[in-house]
């Protein structure tokens, strides 16, 4: 395998091996960076359909854009081999850091919260890991923690985790994902975001203590143990641990998913509040740290001085600690200062904002500097309570590797960040997430509103309000109508269409470039392509929608705010921001940098799309934006052109409004 080339990706060399599959480093001669590849053990995607579902389920993995996940960038098939492009991560795993120990407290709790902010973000997404154990976890250099294989174990067994622990236990030794699996894994009952839980339990166990809490080595007694058995406590092993972190050890270990914790932020508020305490020293100390036996023996005068004495020296150590401390963090803020403040004379903020994430100090402790060089953001959404997180976009081409930034929920009031052009995402608890572009500015504060999207539609308040496809409607979303015998009811089509002739390379009712009612297998999330206005028009009203008016469609795309593009004036980007490759259209959503001022993809590049308009000499139908075989500036308004209804073409799609 080494030395050879899949798609445009060139391995490198092997760096792992699992169930999973096998990793290898690969360089992406495309966009010139190394990745990490996941060959797929041979037969595990046995057919196109198996193929499909794993796209797309691979699609929704790639979009956990979050800090503590790994990455997920492609997944592809040549020569009989199924690969997955990922995030390629520095560092150890979580296993290899442990390797039989237990860690600090204060380095524990530090990776348990990123832990569950990775967690909590996946399970907003609605994917469970199911397969959480320290092998799966990476700790970078910096200190940071990655989750890996997020849903790989749904994806390459579904259905199936209990045959796949029959597997694992044929051998004496166990050390695979058994010793993870929580009771209703084990009994292949329904999982959900409790069975990850479980799963975290196990390994903030191990990080306390250096063990498992069911270290049988053989696989009946392990199952047996898991289902039955209760772990010891963790004081055991490790008399030093908290109380409370103990007990929120033993509460993700509970037998029934009922008795656990019901979702990760709860274990996340319960980590934030024991941090704090064992910040202010108010945590409560090991029972070993009892007064020592000779004072209490001593007679009670004495015992009186050396308690004062004790506690006088506890005083002054404390007291050039925090000295110590506070130096310390002096000269690091002022050697940080000194290389930011050419940067920001010279207008390098991006380089001001790197340099200020990888120091790990912040905005509040850069003084008069942070003046120079940050702006506020404060955000309210309708309905409130959506999680906020800002990722820089400069520069574009890397936007995907780069962290989101959790700035907290709305409505959010005066968050500050380093001036310059952010990717906003708004998570709701439930309904569909918003990502909008803001811009920050040096000593300004930006307010923005906006209400969150619903329905695949998202809602433009500005001037009579109303809600448009947040992305261009795809092959899979049109398959339901086909199915739906769309192109049998009459009712859906306007006057004039000319039914008998709108069939597919096959004869059958259905888009020009599909073949036998469907679109190709890896097609399903891109935008439909090779339907007349007729077609979309019918779609429309079976869907219980419209097509667009030229007004709602160019005030979605670019609202109030003067920009040439969805995203502001930026020509030179035009190509990373939106799709006008010359390659063919690309899955809805590719090119987040390329997002309207509420919400919408994709309306510069991947398909021009139809509107309800029909053109001055009322035959013709108006079609606005660029697509993906036209130059950047076939955008713009001045470049709308207009067909006949029943012209099809496969640069020209549509969305729709309610």
């Amino acid at each position: 395998m080494i030395d050879r080339t899949l798609g445009h990706y060139r391995i490198l060399e092997k760096i792992g091996a699992g169930g999973m599959g096998v990793v290898y480093r690969a360089f992406d001669q495309r966009l010139e960076r190394d990745v990490a590849m996941k060959t797929l053990p041979p037969g595990v995607l046995a057919d196109d359909a198996a193929r499909r579902r794993f796209r797309n389920e691979a699609l929704t993995l790639s979009k956990l854009n979050h800090p503590n996940i790994e990455a997920v960038y492609d997944f592809d098939t040549q020569d009989g081999v199924d690969f997955l492009i990922m995030e390629l991560i520095p560092g150890i795993t979580l296993g290899e850091k442990l390797a039989g120990r237990s860690l600090p407290e204060k380095e524990m709790l530090d990776l348990a919260a990123q832990l569950a902010q990775g967690l909590i973000a996946a399970h907003e997404a609605g994917i469970v890991h199911r397969d959480l154990k320290p092998a799966n976890i990476r700790i970078t250099p910096d200190g940071r923690l990655k989750i890996l294989d997020f849903g790989l174990a749904k994806l390459l067994r579904p259905g199936a985790d209990l045959a796949h622990a029959e597997t694992l236990t044929e051998t004496k030794t166990v050390a695979g994902t058994l010793p993870y699996m929580p009771p209703e894994q084990l009994r292949a009952e329904a999982v959900d975001a409790r069975t990850d839980i479980f799963a975290a339990g196990i390994v903030l166990y191990e990080m306390a203590t250096g063990r498992r809490p069911f270290r049988e080595e053989i696989a009946p007694r392990l199952i047996d143990a898991i289902l039955h058995q209760a772990p010891a406590s963790p004081r055991l092993s490790n008399p030093g641990l908290p109380a409370e972190l103990e007990r929120m050890i033993l509460k993700c270990l509970e037998k029934a998913p009922a008795d656990r914790y019901q979702s990760v932020t709860e274990i996340a508020v319960d980590l934030r509040r024991l941090e704090r305490q064992s910040e202010s020293g108010a945590a409560e100390p090991p029972a070993a740290a009892a007064a020592p036996a000779v004072a209490a023996a001593a007679p009670p005068r004495r015992a009186r001085v050396y308690a004062l004495f004790a506690l006088v020296m506890i005083a002054v150590a404390v007291a050039a600690g925090l000295i110590g401390l506070e130096r310390r963090q002096a000269r690091r803020v002022a050697a940080l200062v000194a290389v930011l403040e050419p940067a920001a004379a010279a207008g390098r903020l991006d380089e001001v904002s790197q340099r200020i994430e990888t120091s790990g100090l912040t905005l509040e402790d850069l003084g008069p500097l942070a003046a120079k060089v940050a702006g506020a953001i404060s955000i309210a959404s309708d309905p409130p309570g959506a999680d906020v997180t800002a990722t820089r976009v400069s520069p574009v081409a890397t936007l995907a590797q780069r962290p989101a930034i959790r700035l907290g929920r709305t409505p959010l009031a005066g968050r500050r960040l380093v001036a310059g052009e952010y990717l906003i995402r708004l998570a709701a608890p439930a309904g569909d997430p918003l990502e909008l572009l803001a811009t920050i500015e040096a000593g300004k504060e930006l307010r923005l509103a906006r209400s969150l999207p619903s329905e695949g539609l998202a809602r433009v308040d500005e001037g009579a309000p109303f809600r448009i496809g947040r992305h261009e409607v795809t092959n899979a979303e049109f398959l339901k109508f086909v199915a739906a015998g769309g192109y049998r009811d009459a009712a859906l089509w306007p006057a004039g269409t000319p039914l008998a002739k709108l069939v597919d390379r096959t004869g059958v009712p259905g888009p020009r470039h599909w073949s036998g009612g469907a679109p190709a297998p890896d097609k399903g999330p891109h935008p439909v392509t090779g339907v007349t206005w007729f077609e979309a028009a019918a779609y429309a009203r079976w869907s219980g929608k419209d097509l667009p008016t030229a007004d709602q469609w160019w005030r979605a795309a670019l609202g109030s705010t003067g920009g040439v593009f969805p995203w502001g004036r930026d020509v030179r980007t035009a190509e990373l921001r939106a799709n006008f490759g010359l390659a063919g259209s690309q899955p809805v959503g590719s090119h987040p940098a390329g997002v309207s001022p509420f919400g919408c993809y994709d309306m510069a590049g991947n398909v021009r799309e139809w509107l309800r308009d029909p053109a001055p000499d009322g035959k013709r139908r108006i079609v606005v934006g660029g697509s993906w075989q036209d130059p950047s500036y076939m955008f713009e308004r001045s470049h709308e052109e207009a067909y006949d209804p029943a012209f099809a073409s496969d640069a020209i799609g549509f969305r729709v409004v309610k």
